[in-house]
C-alpha cells in the first residue's frame, strides 16, 4: 500500500453503515487499524498523524470543515447522495431509531438553531421532548420540515465541498447499489490496496451487499439497509415540502447534478 491512511467521509444514511462494515472487518483481517470518529474532527485530527500500516477512518461531514492542508498524505473517498432522498431515509429513520441522542430531551439551542420550531410556530411544543419525540407527533408534512432544518448544515456542507480534490474519489449513493463489488473494487485500487488482499476485500463485500442484506432478512423499513432505491422523494414528499427544500437547495442540485 503506497498510502497508509485511508479516510471516507460521508453523510448520514448515505451508506455509512456498509462503509464502516466492510473497512473494519478488512482492517481485522490484515491487522490494520480502524476508527468511525463520527464528527468528532478534533480525535480525528490527533489521532491521523502518524497513521498506522492501513489506517481506514470514517469521518463524518455533518458539521466538521475539513482542512485538507493539515493533513498527512492521505488518500480517501467522499460519498453523496441526492438530498431529497437523504431527507425521506433520515425522516424514516428518525421515526423509529433508538440512538440515544434521537430520545434525549433536547435544549432551546437545538431546538431553535437546528429544528427552527419558533419558525413553525412549535417552539413551547417541542420543549421538553426528544427529536424523536417531536417527529413522531407532528404531521408528516410539518415532520419532513423539520427533518429539512436538522438537515440543512449538511446540505450545506455538500454545496461548499470541493469536487475536484485529486486524493479523494467521489462516489454517488445512487451508483453503489447492486454494483457494490464492481464500485468497491474500484475504491480498492484507487486506495492502493495490494493486490494480495483484493480477493478477500471484496469477499467481505459481497457479504455485506444489498442483495446479501436481503437474503439474510437484514433490510426493511426499520433496518439501516431499508429498500435500495433512487428517487424515493418523488413518490414520498409533498409539494409543500419540496418547494420549501428548493428555496434553499436549488443550487445544490445543480452542483450534484441531480434532476429537479
Amino acid at each position: 500500500m503506497t498510502t497508509n491512511l485511508w479516510l471516507h467521509l460521508g453523510y448520514h444514511k448515505c451508506m455509512t453503515v456498509l462503509f464502516h462494515t466492510v473497512f473494519g472487518a478488512l482492517a481485522q483481517k490484515i491487522s490494520g487499524f480502524h476508527e468511525h470518529y463520527n464528527e468528532d474532527i478534533i480525535s480525528f485530527m490527533n489521532n491521523i498523524e502518524q497513521p498506522k500500516e492501513f489506517s481506514f477512518v470514517h469521518l463524518g461531514l455533518d458539521h466538521v470543515v475539513m482542512d485538507f492542508s493539515l493533513m498527512p498524505t492521505y488518500k480517501g473517498t467522499h460519498i453523496v447522495r441526492d438530498p431529497r432522498d437523504l431527507l425521506v431515509s433520515g425522516y424514516r429513520y428518525h421515526l423509529w431509531s433508538t440512538e440515544k441522542w434521537l430520545n434525549k430531551v433536547l435544549g432551546d439551542w437545538f431546538l431553535k438553531e437546528r429544528l427552527r420550531l419558533q419558525d413553525l410556530g412549535l417552539l413551547e411544543y417541542g420543549r421538553g421532548k426528544s427529536f424523536k419525540e417531536i417527529l413522531s407527533s407532528v404531521d408528516k408534512e410539518t415532520g419532513l420540515i423539520i427533518e429539512l432544518n436538522w438537515r440543512q448544515k449538511q446540505f450545506d456542507q455538500m454545496a461548499s465541498w470541493d469536487y475536484s480534490n485529486p486524493n479523494i474519489l467521489e462516489i454517488r449513493y445512487e451508483n453503489v447499489f447492486g454494483k457494490e463489488l464492481e464500485v468497491f473494487e474500484r475504491i480498492f485500487n484507487f486506495l492502493g490496496l495490494e493486490k494480495i488482499h483484493m480477493s478477500s476485500a471484496l469477499e467481505i463485500v459481497d457479504s455485506r451487499s444489498f442483495y446479501s442484506l436481503q437474503k439474510q432478512r437484514k433490510t426493511g423499513p426499520q433496518k439501516h439497509a431499508s429498500v435500495g432505491v433512487s428517487e424515493q422523494w418523488q413518490s414520498f414528499l409533498p409539494n409543500k415540502v419540496i418547494d420549501h427544500f428548493n428555496e434553499s437547495n436549488s443550487k445544490l442540485l445543480d452542483i450534484l447534478g441531480y434532476n429537479k
